[in-house]
């Protein structure tokens, strides 16, 4: 398994999904159809992904599509679900990988600096400036892809300069004169609701129309459970080799991990992982070692029942099997023979699963 990490110098950035290299994907719907093996074995044929949930496939496999197009996309979903290595995922299925991939979030750039960190300054534009002026990001990701995290912080005046360039593909340097021209793709992402700061008059409503083209929204940890074991797996590894460790986790801990709900995603579990390495002795990680957010939440709540987590992992495998067979027969006969069913039980489950 490689771990796509081509990131790791953005200090923001947050790892949580495991993929290998796209530039080993396969093309695309036509082969999708063609190939007639497990899920499994088309989601990695298709667009590469290990991850182990079908949301997940089902996810990226969409923002493939959508990357071979210039179309804006605006990622949505909580803190920590990973939209910045989603972003870049976008960026290496495009026709655009081989130019720049630029990210910066717009929450951590104070207000009277981020329309020069965007657009650039000629020489001596302001108090303090280069002599030499300085680029703008977005002209440094020029026939490339800039990634505009956290687009809902933006102040009124840089979303009217943002607007303007995303409509006519210009720019005017801060203290400039001349308009200048790139070909710069945006993807932008908010855990924000913008529909709601529309109301509230907090963002522009034209630009908001024109950023979200299409319109995707990453899950949380809780809606894709199965991923859960599998990345902790992944942060485990890291930190032994870091640590000069070998230690694995208990059966009561991977079952505490998979049923705690998450509320700060992979980050909030990257951090446990690490902790749970840290703080133990010996070669297993015990439930005793569990990071006191998990210890109460479980001391509080109970454990759940395994068989219930077993039975929404099963309903949600079947659910995804059944939406794949049928877009790609696209007729319940097909899907039934495809996977030796009865008519009546293939009706049903398409019933249940697609005609809603």
């Amino acid at each position: 398994m490689l771990v796509y990490n081509t990131l790791k110098r953005e200090s923001f950035v947050e790892f949580d999904l495991d993929y290998l290299n796209p530039e080993k994907e396969t093309d695309d719907d036509d082969e999708l159809k063609a190939h007639k093996g497990s899920r499994e074995e088309r989601t990695k044929a298709s667009n590469n992904i290990v991850g182990r949930s079908y949301i997940l496939y089902q996810t990226l496999h969409k923002l493939k599509k959508a990357a071979k197009s210039d179309i804006p996309i605006l990622l949505l979903g909580e803190s920590g679900v990973g939209k910045s290595l989603v972003a870049k995922f976008i960026h290496d299925c495009s026709p655009r990988k081989a130019n720049p991939f630029i990210s910066i979030n717009c929450a951590s750039i104070p207000d009277n600096l981020i329309e020069s960190e965007l657009f650039g300054y000629v020489p001596y534009a302001f108090t303090g400036a280069s002599p030499k002026g300085k680029k703008g990001l977005v002209e440094m990701a020029d026939n490339g892809t800039l990634f505009l995290d956290e687009i809902g912080e933006l102040q009124p005046n840089i979303q009217v300069k943002l607007l303007d360039f995303l409509e006519n593909k210009r720019f005017t340097s801060v203290g400039g004169l001349e308009s200048k021209t790139v070909n710069t793709r945006i993807v932008t992402a908010t855990n924000k609701n913008l529909e709601d700061l529309v109301a509230k008059n907090s963002f522009r409503e034209d630009l908001y129309w024109r950023i979200n083209g299409i319109t995707q929204t990453i899950p949380s940890l809780r809606e894709r459970r199965d991923d859960i074991f599998p990345i902790a797996q992944y942060y485990l590894k890291e930190y032994n080799k870091k640590y000069n460790q070998n230690k694995v986790f208990s059966n009561p801990v991977i079952e505490s991990l998979i049923q705690y709900d998450w509320p700060g995603n992979v980050r909030q579990l990257k951090n446990a992982v690490e902790q749970m390495a840290v703080m133990s002795l010996g070669s297993v990680i015990g439930i005793d070692k569990l990071p006191e957010q998990l210890s109460s939440f479980f001391a509080n709540e109970g454990i759940k029942k395994r068989q219930v987590i077993f039975d929404d992992l099963v309903e949600n495998y079947k659910r995804g099997l059944i939406e794949d067979y049928f877009e790609i027969y696209g007729n319940i006969n097909d899907l039934a023979d495809s996977l030796g069913l009865s008519q009546t039980t293939a009706y049903r489950l398409v019933n249940k699963y697609i005609k809603k």
